[in-house]
């Protein structure tokens, strides 16, 4: 269940050498990362596709709940082709300041990305790790 892989992450994190790290993750693993964000190691979170709204499903607040309260610096790379909402579609959801949402050519999966697509993200990453404020 999605609050014991909360804890999980928290004790992973707490018991970590290094003082601070970012957190990496795509779909539902960025609604975990959000949930974390809290904890003083935590730097940055960067996401490739957040699973806004399943494309299936009515709204489910859970996904949802906590883009309000993220106060750590926030990238999503949201695809142009991702069922769980566009870059686009996720302006019509409350984020935090601190949160940043580029549209980029993928879908949800990111599983086909060409050489442009792949430099963009890449791009967004390096730009995003390198402006960031690590205190």
């Amino acid at each position: 269940d999605l609050d014991s892989v909360v804890a999980e992450l928290r004790q992973l994190i707490r018991g970590l050498v290094s003082e601070r790290v970012f957190l990496l993750s795509h779909s539902v693993g960025a609604i975990v990362a959000s949930m974390v964000d809290t904890e003083d190691a935590v730097a940055g979170l960067i996401c490739f596709g957040y699973p806004f709204k399943h494309p299936e499903r009515a709204d489910e607040s859970y996904r949802t709940a906590y883009l309000p309260l993220v106060t750590k610096p926030f990238l999503i790379s949201q695809g142009d082709r991702d069922d769980y909402a566009t870059a686009e579609a996720s302006r019509s959801y409350r984020l935090s300041p601190s949160t940043v949402v580029v549209g980029v050519h993928a879908s949800h999966g990111y599983d086909v990305l060409g050489s442009p697509e792949y430099d963009t993200c890449r791009e967004l990453v390096f730009n995003f790790l390198k402006t960031t404020p690590l205190q």
